[in-house]
């Protein structure tokens, strides 16, 4: 259970780094997008273990990633910021494919 928690968390990490680098290019359609997979990732590891989850996301320093987007997102661009938030309430759904089991997911957009 620990290695999948790891592995999908490190996905997770990798979507949040593009998701920087597509903040920091103004792309707020890759933003969304991304933002939709790490939903997908979140929706994957809802009922896991918290202390797995905890310990692997301290591991790979998801807090400290996800706090940076943030605060990129709140303080260094704030025109894509608000028009992320925006955008996110007109896209309230998005249909999204999980190649790894064949099923249909419906993903919340991310809210910042």
């Amino acid at each position: 259970m620990e290695e999948l928690v790891y592995n999908q968390l490190k996905i997770f990490k990798d979507l949040t780094m593009r998701i920087i680098d597509a903040v920091n290019f103004e792309d707020t359609e890759l933003v969304l997008d991304l933002m939709d997979e790490r939903q997908i990732i979140l929706n994957e590891l809802d009922g896991c273990d918290k202390d797995v989850l905890i310990k692997c996301a301290n591991d790979l320093d998801i807090i400290k990633m996800d706090l940076l987007l943030e605060s990129l997102m709140k303080n260094k661009i704030s025109d894509i910021y608000n028009e992320i938030k925006n955008i996110s309430r007109e896209r309230k759904t998005v249909q999204a494919y999980n190649n790894n089991n064949s099923s249909n997911y419906s993903a919340f957009v991310y809210e910042v």
